[in-house]
């Protein structure tokens, strides 16, 4: 489950240090890093999060739940294009590559089954992850600017009760 406890501990620890996550990745940068994922790794965070609620003994929201599935047919159904072949993450390419998608096979190509453009579902879906995590851990931590400084600055994002470690107990730690 570890990439999907890297998304969520990264969405949290920005919105404790920073506050909401801009919807824009032209504005700060932390939607760029969602470009890097591949294919394959929004598979293995859908599945994670599967495996996750599975161990809390649990269901998925609904919302979320749809979305994921959404999401994970919309790859699979496209990652055999021709032109997509050579774009490691469909699901969220970079502008560059939805437009090179959209002249190539047609202005709807990135829509989704419900209307819905598949960036835009998957940004709601990253966000919904996080926001399921932090539900079942009971961290209070919603994606506004006042959420920021909820936690101590160096909080890892996951853990509800993690205290930074004092300087002396560090002191021996190997």
């Amino acid at each position: 489950m570890n990439k999907m406890f890297d998304v969520v501990a990264a969405q949290n620890r920005w919105i404790n240090t920073r506050g909401q996550i801009p919807p824009s990745s032209s504005n700060q940068g932390f939607l760029n890093a969602w470009h890097d994922l591949t294919n394959d790794d929004i598979q293995e965070i859908i599945n994670d999060v599967k495996v996750f609620a599975k161990c809390r003994n649990t269901s998925i929201p609904d919302e979320l739940a749809w979305k994921m599935f959404r999401i994970h047919n919309y790859i699979e159904e496209h990652k055999t294009l021709e032109l997509a072949q050579g774009m490691p993450n469909i699901a969220n390419p970079t502008q560059k590559n939805t437009n090179s998608l959209r002249k190539h096979y047609g202005k709807n190509i990135d829509i989704l089954s419900n209307g819905q453009p598949v960036k835009r579902e998957f940004f709601r879906m990253m966000r919904e992850i996080a926001e399921f995590f932090n539900s079942e851990m009971n961290i209070t931590l919603d994606n506004k600017d006042a959420a920021q400084g909820t936690f101590d600055p160096e909080w890892d994002g996951l853990d509800p009760e993690w205290e930074p470690k004092d300087p002396k107990q560090t002191l021996f730690d190997y």
